[in-house]
């Protein structure tokens, strides 16, 4: 996992690459009804929620800037003393309104707190300056527990994140948190079983959670991961039945390369939702450290295979090239439509922009 300034000194680049999905070699379980571990049982959403679009498979895609300016800006909008602000998860309620949990990073490296902020339609939102948990009695280094992922099953809440577990040098560990309610308190499960593969294996550093998508069959997971030696970053996927106990697929959905113009290209971040056709994934590429972080789409029928949206980056971007740069991501549904705020980095502070992914 790229730290939270890792790609501070990259401008987004827009070049054009070929790219082809990657299906693994692992065929898909059947899955029996899913409920959440320790928290709720009952039915869940359909795949897709109502009135979603259809992205056809392979189509190009295109971002359509909402607003002329950030829906939320750190400089003014995040807590006092934490101007950076990294979209970590979103979720829509049964009323409509959308949640959204930040991590805020100060001045200091170890210095954040997570927040949880609403909006009625994802472009005013009111942001929260408390923090919403400590460190979940979870043995993190700093960063500490940082949101990826936000689920409502029933009346329940759960939040999927990441971390460094204690000794690691990179973020090697995944979680699970649920709560009565958006605001908390907010408890660690334990028994999420994500772990690093063997030895040697292209996730054998770690395998560090992403995106989770509950269908009627069950819960997708995409993660990140990488080998033990520091390497490209790749992107896998792994189902469950109860959203704790994952089972990997062998190989990567998106591998290194997948989706850049060399073999050594890094995937990651993939954020995923759910379509009238399957899934969108939107997640960033990178072909060397020091080179500029670029932002893919890719679709899948079944989210195992996946094609990439059009032949490169996905357009629409432009305005965040040169001087200011995208740092995170987080897609989501916005009543219906796939949608994206953009975590983009201004020196001082960061702004987040609101985007929807539409065909084009």
């Amino acid at each position: 996992m790229r730290s939270k300034r890792a790609t501070a000194a990259a401008a987004l680049t827009f070049l054009v690459a070929a790219c082809a999905g990657a299906p693994s070699t692992t065929e898909r379980a059947t899955l029996p009804s899913p409920s959440l571990a320790a928290a709720a049982s009952g039915p869940i959403a359909s795949i897709a929620p109502s009135g979603s679009p259809a992205l056809p498979i392979g189509e190009p895609l295109t971002v359509r800037v909402v607003g002329d300016g950030p829906v939320i800006d750190g400089a003014d909008d995040g807590p006092e003393g934490y101007p950076n602000g990294n979209p970590g998860a979103v979720v829509r309620d049964a009323d409509g309104t959308y949640h959204l949990y930040t991590t805020w990073f100060g001045a200091l490296p170890g210095d954040e707190v997570v927040t949880h902020s609403t909006s009625p339609d994802a472009a005013e939102w009111t942001v929260g300056a408390d923090a919403i948990y400590d460190d979940l009695g979870l043995d993190l280094h700093n960063p500490g527990p940082v949101p990826a992922e936000a689920l409502l099953v029933d009346d329940a809440w759960a939040l999927y994140g990441w971390g460094a577990s204690s000794g690691a040098r990179r973020a090697d560990a995944s979680w699970q948190a649920t709560a009565p309610s958006p605001e908390g308190p907010w408890t660690a499960t334990p028994g999420l079983a994500l772990e690093p593969g063997a030895v040697g294996a292209w996730d054998g550093g770690a395998a560090v959670l992403n995106s989770v998508v509950t269908t009627e069959d069950g819960y997708l997971l995409w993660y990140e991961g990488y080998p033990e030696q520091p390497g490209p970053e790749s992107i896998g996927l792994a189902t469950a039945s109860d959203g704790l106990a994952f089972t990997k697929d062998t190989d990567p959905v998106i591998p290194a390369g997948a989706c850049g113009t060399s073999p050594a290209a890094k995937t990651f971040q993939p954020s995923v939702l759910a379509t009238a056709d399957g899934f969108l994934m939107v997640f960033g590429g990178q072909e060397e450290p020091d080179m500029a972080t670029r932002v893919f789409a890719a679709t899948s029928p079944d989210g195992r295979a996946w094609t990439c949206a059009g032949d490169g980056p996905l357009a629409g971007l432009e305005r965040f090239s040169g001087s200011n740069w995208i740092h995170t991501l987080q897609a989501f549904d916005r009543d219906g439509q796939p949608a994206a705020l953009f975590e983009v980095l201004m020196g001082d502070h960061t702004e987040l922009w609101l985007g929807e992914i539409v065909p084009g």
